[in-house]
C-alpha cells in the first residue's frame, strides 16, 4: 500500500477511499470548495488497476499525484498505461504546464480527465492550458451521471446497502460546465472580433478593396493537416500585426513538431512589413517541412526598401507570393465571407487594372527593380492611378504583356 511507504501525513492525502459526505462537498458541482479532491484509476499493461484518491497539500493536487507516481513506480519514456482522473476543480495552468512535461517525458502513457467544475475559466491562462492540454493529446470531459455514479461506487466508502444511493445533481448544473469547456477547446481564447470563422460581406469590401488604403489588415487563412482536415479562420491586427498574432497562436495552441508537414494558405489585405517577413522566415526555418503561400490585396508601403527586400527574402525561402485576382475574391467571398442567403455569387468585382497594377510592382519587387507608381502623400486613402511612371529600366526588363494590361506599349 502507498500509505506503508510514506509518512503517516500522506495518509490523509492519499486514500483508497473517501468519505460520502467529503464526496458530495467536493464533486457538487453547484458548490464551490477551496480545495480540489483527486479520484484516479490507472491501469497497467500487467492487467493491474490502481484505485485511489487524493488531495492538495501545499501544492496542487495534479502535482501531487505526479510527483508520487514517479517517486512510488520507476517510469521509463516506453512506460505504457492508462490514466483517469476525476477532478472536483479543473488543472489550472501551471498544472496543465506540469502534466504536458510529464506526457512529453512519457508519450506512451494516456491520460483522461474529468472534471466537476471548471477553475477560474475567465483567465486567459486557464483557459490556454486547458487548450494545450487538449491539443497534446489529453481528453477532457465535464462528468455527467455516469461518471458520478461510477465515482461513488468505486471511490466513496458506502456500506453495501448505499451503494446505489449515489447523489443526482442538476443536469443544468452540468451542461452549463460542458457548454463552457466545449467553447474553450473549440474557439481560441482571443476576443471573437479578433479571430472568427468568417467576417461580414461590408468588412471583405472594406479590407479588401484594392482601391482604398485601409490601415488595419484583415488575414483569412486556410491550413491543409496531412490527416485531411482543413481549418478556415480570419484574423486581425491586435497589438502587433495580423500575421505575427497567426504564427503565435498556431505555435502556442498546437504541440508542433519540427517534422509538421501541412499546406498554409494566406489572403492578406496587405501584404507583410519587413519585420513580419522575418517572423515568417523563422518560423519556415523550425517547420522546414510547412508550405506557405500568400495572396495579397495591396503591397503595404511597397517604397520602402526594408518591405521590398523582405518580400524578396520570402520568395528566395521558397513562399510564393501572388496579387489577388478575380479568382481568389470569389474564393474568400464564398469561404470566408458570411454573405445572405443566395449571396453566393455576388461577390464584388474590382477593376482588373488596379489588380494588374499591383501585380507590375510586385513583379519590380521581385526583380530588384525601383518601384513603379507612388501613392502621393495627400492621397493615403485612396490608390492613385496617375502616380504611375514607369522608367527606362521596367521596359527593358518587364515582359510587354505586363505593361499591355496597364496601358503602356
Amino acid at each position: 500500500m502507498i500509505a506503508n511507504k510514506c509518512p503517516w501525513v500522506w495518509f490523509f492525502y492519499f486514500r483508497r477511499k473517501i468519505e460520502p459526505w467529503e464526496f458530495e462537498n467536493f464533486f457538487d458541482p453547484r458548490q464551490i470548495p477551496t480545495e480540489t479532491c483527486l479520484l484516479y484509476e490507472i491501469k497497467w499493461n500487467s492487467g493491474r488497476i490502481w484505485k485511489h484518491t487524493a488531495r492538495n497539500t501545499k501544492q496542487h493536487v495534479e502535482i501531487n499525484f505526479l510527483e508520487k507516481l514517479k517517486k512510488e513506480r520507476r517510469l521509463f519514456p516506453w512506460t505504457s498505461c492508462s490514466i483517469t482522473w476525476y477532478l472536483s476543480w479543473s488543472p489550472c495552468w501551471e498544472c496543465a504546464k506540469v502534466i504536458e512535461e510529464f506526457l512529453t517525458q512519457h508519450p506512451r502513457i494516456t491520460l483522461i480527465i474529468y472534471v466537476a467544475r471548471l477553475y477560474l475559466h475567465m483567465k486567459k491562462w486557464n483557459r490556454r492550458g486547458l487548450q494545450d492540454l487538449f491539443h497534446r493529446g489529453v481528453i477532457i470531459k465535464v462528468m455527467s451521471q455516469p461518471e458520478y455514479k461510477y465515482c461513488w461506487r468505486y471511490f466513496v466508502d458506502n456500506l453495501p446497502e448505499e451503494e446505489y444511493r449515489y447523489p443526482r445533481y442538476p443536469p443544468l448544473s452540468m451542461a452549463l460546465y460542458a457548454l463552457e469547456l466545449l467553447f474553450i477547446i473549440a474557439v481560441s481564447d482571443l476576443p471573437r472580433s479578433l479571430l472568427l470563422r468568417k467576417i461580414e460581406p461590408f468588412e471583405f469590401i472594406n479590407f479588401f478593396d484594392p482601391g482604398q488604403l485601409r490601415k488595419e489588415t484583415c488575414l483569412l487563412y486556410e491550413i491543409k493537416w496531412n490527416s485531411g482536415k482543413i481549418w478556415k479562420h480570419t484574423a486581425r491586427n491586435t497589438s502587433q500585426h495580423a500575421e505575427i498574432n497567426f504564427l503565435e497562436n498556431l505555435t502556442t495552441e498546437r504541440h508542433l513538431p519540427p517534422s509538421l508537414h501541412c499546406s498554409i494558405t494566406w489572403f492578406l489585405s496587405w501584404s507583410p512589413c519587413w519585420e513580419c517577413a522575418k517572423a515568417i522566415r523563422e518560423f519556415l526555418t523550425q517547420f522546414p517541412r510547412v508550405t506557405l503561400i500568400i495572396f495579397v490585396a495591396r503591397l503595404y508601403w511597397h517604397t520602402n526598401e526594408r518591405n521590398r527586400q523582405g518580400l524578396r527574402d520570402l520568395i528566395n525561402r521558397g513562399v510564393i507570393i501572388k496579387v489577388m485576382s478575380q479568382p481568389e475574391y470569389e474564393y474568400c467571398w464564398r469561404n470566408f465571407v458570411s454573405y445572405p442567403l443566395g449571396g453566393e455569387h455576388h461577390c464584388p468585382r474590382y477593376p482588373s487594372l488596379l489588380m494588374e497594377l499591383y501585380a507590375l510592382e510586385l513583379h519590380c519587387v521581385i526583380l530588384g527593380l525601383p518601384f513603379c507608381f507612388k501613392i502621393p502623400s495627400g492621397r493615403q486613402n485612396q490608390l492613385n492611378i496617375s502616380s504611375f511612371v514607369p522608367q527606362m529600366c521596367h521596359f527593358q526588363r518587364i515582359p510587354p504583356i505586363i505593361l499591355f494590361k496597364i496601358g503602356f506599349q
